[in-house]
């Protein structure tokens, strides 16, 4: 079903760190860990959750370098779209 994770996982260029831009489509975990995030999320989860399952520290690392990217590429959807920042603010596998 998703079979184009591996192109957006654990690759990109390592300059755009060095340049102050930042790839927001790729999704930075490796294939094996982002298909079972997918899988955890077939109930809604909240992020801290998500990270937690994944065993990232970092609240801002996990936001933009795995929900984000998770988001823009469809794996998952949010469950209060109109409210991005809500503390009840979820996810679920699309």
């Amino acid at each position: 079903m998703y079979s184009n994770i591996e192109e957006v996982t654990e690759g990109g260029t390592e300059d755009s760190a060095e340049d102050g831009t930042e790839d927001s489509a790729e999704v930075k975990l490796a294939q094996e860990k982002l298909s079972a995030l997918i899988e955890f999320c077939n109930t809604p989860k909240s992020r801290k959750e998500m990270q937690d399952f994944c065993g990232i520290k970092s609240d801002e690392y996990f936001r933009k370098n795995i929900v984000n990217p998770m988001l823009v590429h469809g794996y998952i959807k949010m469950t209060i779209p109109d409210k991005p920042s809500s503390g009840k603010q979820k996810y679920v596998r699309v």
